[in-house]
């Protein structure tokens, strides 16, 4: 990877840490009983967002395995062998072979084959990334559960998600290293039950169809007469999941459902609302997310439950139930109005949340998780994951991005009052990460193994932010796997790019059913600092470093960029340099 900076064409000047080394790793989790294959005068701001994938500012070797009449791998029975056509460097000399194997391996029960198998041998002078297309057995629009697999040593591994073309004859993967075989097969089903939530007005992610089984759309609230307000958008003609709208209340319904819950009639109106919005929607179940039901009401709440689900079952159609985990208070443990054996009994999926508090998330779920599980059959349990990493102050809990996030990790400013002057010593500091003002810097915190970071604030209580990444997540992943759960429940699957891309890992996980669990190189978390022209000293992982201004007057940026070794966020600021 390049050392050039990759905001300006000039070479910077930069500090940064030592040399990266390897990750530190630890074992994966196996699931046993789951077989499954201050500015300063005249200075700006402006936000850079990099995404750190491996291999940055190589070109991107396109590979495309032909024969007519598409380019695409595969051809007539007659041709056992082909060839790819590359271009590396305005070098076509050069050539990948290509060929079908007489014999297609046996695919396991749960896969399907959408391609044959290719033996594939890349002379080692191809660098990559590669982008390869192979063709599908029978051309398709639907794109879900299609992923690379290799099999090596009597057994079929996945290497990533493939992705269809326009025309829906071939599935196209990126790869940093090209297996000596390759094939395009289809998930039919995990075991796990994996259910999303949708928001109002946001698309749902082309990965998110490859993993989940029930969608969940989000979109009502109770109203006070136990009637329901607002509406779910319809789904995209291609999404073939069981649809189990999400019925809503929060703090602001409160008061509304615990009065509705606390009166026997207007619970049943409330059913039959229910029911009648499932019906006329021809949904398949619904969700129900009232997390704010009084102590008072536990048994009132039960008979809700109850009821709704016996009637839904009569129907045909399910009945999935957001509760919050029991917390563990000084009398023991506290399952507050929920009445787990109740309702485990009732409802067809449990989706258990945690709280957002990051320092005791652990903590409360090995407080909590083994009384649901003593009440509740482990198949019926799913864990809630959120993408968004959690800024804690306060003011309470704020959800962020991934960006977001080492957005506020990367604010800078000059710390000298302005007009900065050719040949003057200028520090510059990270607001939220300079250690002398209080603040931490970006680290792994190994109680929520997270990487995080505590930035200090006018007030005696500094503000604490877990990014949540692939690292992390895979942490909790570890939970489902150790409790033999029934899977997972996600709290976003919209397709934004903001938040954290978790997907690969979740797919690996419910395909392989290991967490593996790798944290990120300490290294990566060390600031980096760059600048136009000027020499930069100090010290960057403090969170400052003293730049020394050009002898032309003019306008210079500076920038400090952060990583949690999974993406790099940067601020620039451009400062006017005056004679």
């Amino acid at each position: 990877m390049s050392d050039e900076s990759p905001f300006e064409p000039r070479e910077p000047r930069r500090i940064t840490g030592r040399a990266p080394e390897p990750p530190d790793r630890r074992r994966p989790v196996r699931r046993q009983s789951r077989a499954r294959g201050g500015d300063g005068q005249g200075s700006g701001r402006r936000l850079l967002v990099l995404v750190a994938l491996a291999g940055l500012g190589l070109a991107l070797l396109l590979v495309i395995l032909f024969v007519p009449p598409i380019a695409l791998i595969g051809g007539n029975d007659d041709e056992a062998d082909a060839t790819l056509a590359t271009a590396v460097e305005e070098d076509r000399g050069r050539q990948i072979a290509a060929s079908t194997r007489s014999r297609m391996p046996d695919v396991p029960e749960h896969l399907r084959a959408a391609s044959l198998l290719y033996d594939l041998s890349v002379p080692p002078i191809l660098p990559g990334p590669f982008a390869i297309t192979l063709r599908l057995i029978q051309p398709t629009q639907d794109q879900r559960n299609l992923g690379a697999y290799t099999y090596r040593d009597g057994a079929w591994e996945r290497i990533t998600a493939a992705l269809l073309t326009d025309e829906g004859a071939g599935a196209r993967v990126e790869l940093e290293v090209v297996p000596s075989n390759l094939a395009i097969l289809r998930r039919l089903q995990f075991q796990d039950t994996v259910t999303g939530r949708l928001p109002a007005g946001a698309e749902i992610a082309v990965e998110a169809l490859n993993v989940l089984t029930i969608i969940n759309p989000v979109g009502f609230t109770p109203a006070e007469d136990a009637s329901l307000l607002g509406r779910v958008e319809a789904l995209p003609p291609d999404v073939t999941q069981p649809v189990y709208p999400v019925v809503f209340a929060g703090e602001p319904e409160a008061d509304i459902i615990n009065t509705v819950i606390a009166s026997s009639q207007l619970r049943r109106q409330h059913i039959n609302n229910i029911l009648l919005m499932v019906q006329t929607g021809r949904h398949d179940g619904v969700d129900i997310d009232y997390q704010v039901i009084s102590t008072a009401l536990r048994d009132a709440f039960s008979e809700f439950i109850t009821e709704l689900a016996d009637q839904l079952h009569r129907d045909g159609r399910g009945l999935s139930l957001t509760v919050p985990l029991p917390r563990r208070d000084a009398s023991g443990v506290d399952e507050g109005a929920y009445n787990f054996t109740a309702l485990g009994a009732a409802a067809d999926l449990l989706k258990l949340v945690v709280p957002r508090d990051q320092s005791v998330w652990a903590e409360t779920l090995a407080a909590g998780m083994p009384r649901v599980l003593e009440r509740v059959p482990s198949e019926k349990v799913l864990l809630t994951l959120s993408p968004y990493s959690v800024e804690k102050s306060l003011q309470g809990f704020r959800l962020l991005s991934q960006r977001e996030a080492l957005g506020l990790a990367s604010e800078l400013s000059v710390r000298e009052a302005g007009p900065i002057l050719t040949n003057q010593r200028v520090t510059l500091v990270g607001e939220n990460i300079f250690l002398d003002a209080g603040a931490s810097g970006l680290f792994w915190d190994r109680f929520a193994n997270m990487v995080s970071f505590v930035a200090p604030q006018q007030t005696d209580e500094p503000v604490t932010v877990w990014v949540e990444n692939r690292f992390s997540i895979a942490f909790k992943l570890e939970v489902v796997a150790q409790y033999e759960l029934g899977g997972l429940a996600l709290e976003d699957v919209s397709g934004t790019e903001e938040t954290a891309n978790l997907w690969e890992v979740i797919t690996s996980f419910l395909e392989s059913g290991e967490a593996l669990l790798v944290m990120p190189n300490p290294e990566l978390l060390v600031p980096v600092w760059e600048a136009d022209v000027g020499e930069l000293s100090g010290s960057g992982g403090a969170g400052w470093v003293v730049w020394e201004t050009p002898t032309i007057p003019d306008d210079y940026e500076v920038r400090l960029i952060v990583s949690d070794g999974d993406v790099r966020v940067g601020h620039g600021l451009t400062i006017a340099v005056e004679p």
